[in-house]
């Protein structure tokens, strides 16, 4: 017998004091609304802000449209939905989900979108140990190990018990408001997966290098 559920609204956390509500009855709107669930688990672990706060910021503040939390949310939250190469982000800088995600709907000048595109978030990608004049944002990588760890250790603790979903679909979970286990260990592992492969890439380039110079070396 099929479960019956008269909700037809989903509401999630506001946003710049404005309702953020999927429904269903507004034809297609966008091929990434699910990103909202992502969000919500985002929300109960503070992965994209513990992250974020690895990363020092030595940009002049008052030039500054797009924080590194925004940054870092956004290659994490793109990655986790299939968005790996960074040029993908000059369209998804204009997408609404992705604003809402990074809690910020509008740009604060004219000629920006509310996210960054592909050549902002090269500079977080090209983030070194230290921020160099160059290379303004820097990163702590012995933070983001041992935060890493944390995170996936954190991931596989045992679950809450909850309801069984029958008998409290009319319902809205206390776990969505109560900052419990919002989600199946399944999202929390996929944003961990995709904040690890936002950062390989770079690291991996630079291993590759140092190797292939040493190689080199050894053979003269």
């Amino acid at each position: 017998m099929p479960t019956e559920c008269t909700a037809e609204l989903f509401e999630f956390a506001p946003v710049a004091e404005r309702r953020v509500v999927a429904g269903f009855d507004g034809g297609t709107i966008t091929s990434d609304a699910g990103a909202l669930l992502l969000g919500t688990t985002d929300r109960a672990i503070r992965l994209v802000r513990r992250f974020a706060e690895c990363f020092a910021d030595r940009r002049r503040p008052e030039l500054v449209e797009h924080s590194v939390a925004t940054l870092v949310g956004q290659r994490v939250f793109g990655i986790a939905l299939g968005y790996e190469d960074i040029s993908d982000h000059d369209e998804l800088r204009h997408d609404p989900v992705m604003a809402v995600l990074a809690g910020k709907l509008q740009a604060w000048r004219a000629n920006c979108a509310p996210v960054a595109g592909k050549s902002t978030l090269n500079r977080l990608e090209l983030s070194r140990d230290r921020a160099t004049r160059y290379h303004k944002i820097g990163h702590d990588a012995a933070a983001i190990e041992e935060l890493f760890v944390t995170l996936f250790v954190n991931a596989h603790r045992t679950a809450a018990k909850t309801d069984h979903p029958r008998s409290r679909c009319h319902r809205r979970p206390a776990a969505w408001t109560s900052g419990g286990a919002v989600l199946p260990r399944l999202l929390r592992l996929l944003l961990l997966s995709a904040a690890v492969h936002l950062l390989w890439p770079a690291s991996a380039r630079r291993e590759a290098a140092t190797g292939e110079h040493r190689c080199c070396g050894g053979r003269r």
